[in-house]
């Protein structure tokens, strides 16, 4: 209750009623009721009227796998206060609101402080969105007029003040670093568009194009650093796995709760684009691995690494593409040197 009442407000018996009643619908979150607080703190709002604009908001319908379905069902209506927060900042700063789009980009990255001025470039990448609803444009037009004037295209320092102000993200100990919390990061994640998880696994894409393959070849050649680059490019292939991984597994739709049967279909199946992208980043990267396993004189680590990075390149592009036919070439180096060495090792 302290946290719902933070910025001092006198509530009469009934509105102090509500907040009970808000707080048993949140579950005694302490995140939810820390944002709860925020929003009675910076808008011109009561406490019956905030929990009847929470149970109005919608909900969109997002393919989860079970674990992450059975998540998110626990907690609804900290779902709906998300999207009201959502709402509020996309009112304040319009569609391409830089605080809304941070939120959606936090979703991507791992569970640890984020840089913002990262988080602000990876928001910088999302698209903007259509205005909502003329209802809800109406409804929170007179929720959050109160903000309209003063938080008007917010650069990014402004747009993490506002995340920390209204309790989504916390701040770190490291200086221009911010932690958003895992089921904020879970929710937008899920109920992002294809356009948006597109941005983001682009540019994920783009720096193990860019940056995490020339590293690593940069550290083996110049620096002689053989085991540095092929580690960099195994935990890359590790990253790369797990995010391939999860297209694969089965999803369902988490605000589907009826018995009937239904197929099963998989992220692969749902974002055909991204689940490529990802297949053929995987193979640049194995085959990587092989060429400097090659030069370093472990032949036969490469030749599973290539095999590995050629299967997946003729499933993906075929037999005749061009990457496949280098990627076959290198296969043919790797089997000659090992026939060599067979032969100079053989008794």
């Amino acid at each position: 209750m302290c946290l719902m009442q933070g910025s001092g407000k006198d509530y009469p018996i009934a509105e102090i009623d509500v907040l009970r009643v808000i707080e048993e619908k949140l579950g005694r979150s302490t995140l939810g009721l820390a944002i709860v607080g925020a929003i009675l703190s910076e808008l011109p709002i009561n406490p019956s009227r905030l929990l009847d604009t929470i149970n109005r908001m919608p909900l969109r319908e997002m393919s989860c796998s079970a674990g992450e379905a059975q998540t998110l069902r626990r907690s609804t209506f900290l779902l709906q206060l998300f999207e009201l927060c959502f709402s509020i900042f996309d009112h304040a700063d319009g569609p391409r609101s830089l605080a809304s789009r941070m939120v959606q980009a936090s979703g991507w990255f791992a569970p640890a402080a984020i840089p913002v001025s990262l988080l602000a470039l990876a928001a910088n990448k999302i698209p903007q969105k259509h205005r909502g609803a003329r209802l809800w444009r109406k409804l929170l037009h007179s929720l959050s007029s109160g903000l309209t004037s003063s938080y008007i295209k917010r650069s990014e320092a402004e747009a993490s003040a506002m995340l920390l102000r209204f309790n989504i993200a916390r701040s770190s100990t490291k200086q221009c670093y911010l932690h958003v919390n895992e089921l904020v990061k879970l929710y937008v994640r899920k109920r992002g568009t294809v356009v948006v998880a597109q941005a983001m696994v682009s540019e994920l894409l783009y720096v193990v194009r860019e940056v995490v393959l020339p590293l690593a070849i940069w550290t083996f050649i110049t620096f002689s650093r053989c085991n540095t680059a092929l580690e960099l490019l195994r935990l890359c292939t590790d990253a790369l796995e797990a995010a391939d991984q999860a297209f694969v597994t089965p999803v369902e739709k988490w605000l589907d709760k009826s018995l009937c049967w239904r197929p099963i279909r998989t992220n692969a199946q749902l974002n055909p684009y991204l689940w490529q992208e990802l297949a053929l980043s995987r193979a640049a990267v194995l085959e990587t691995r092989a060429k400097l396993m090659l030069r370093g004189g472990h032949f036969s680590v490469g030749d599973d690494l290539i095999r590995k990075a050629i299967f997946i390149r003729t499933s993906v592009c075929g037999d005749d593409h061009p990457d496949t036919v280098s990627a076959r070439e290198t296969l043919s180096r790797l089997t000659r040197l090992l026939a060599n060495l067979q032969i100079y090792t053989s008794p």
